[in-house]
């Protein structure tokens, strides 16, 4: 099987992989790789002015492992525990009760 991430750094591919996982769930997201860190933005609907800020998660290399953290510098979990992880950024952010937003459990575009 070829990798179809080649050339895409380690911070890009753990990212890659929680969106596919993200999308696969139904919510919308993306990967943005300007600037110093790429990151996963996750877009809800009625979200705040923050959000541009607060609906992100990085792939961060911690003590020997991978971790996915929010940008406030809060674990989301390891990349090892994917579903996991992936479940605990619909929880966070009221994805999974009809929260902010309401399209959660329609398939994403694009993705």
């Amino acid at each position: 099987m070829t990798d179809q991430n080649q050339g895409v750094d380690q911070y890009e591919q753990h990212l890659i992989v929680l969106r596919d996982e993200l999308a696969g769930r139904g919510v919308r997201c993306a990967l943005e790789a300007q600037g110093v860190w790429p990151r996963l933005r996750i877009y809800c609907a009625g979200e705040g002015a923050s959000a541009e800020f607060d609906n992100n998660v990085v792939a961060v290399p911690l003590a020997g492992q991978w971790f996915y953290f929010w940008p406030w510098a809060e674990p989301v979990g390891p990349v090892t525990r994917l579903t996991q992880a992936a479940g605990n950024i619909i929880e966070d952010l009221g994805l999974d009760d009809g929260g902010p937003d309401d399209s959660a459990d329609q398939p994403a575009a694009g993705h």
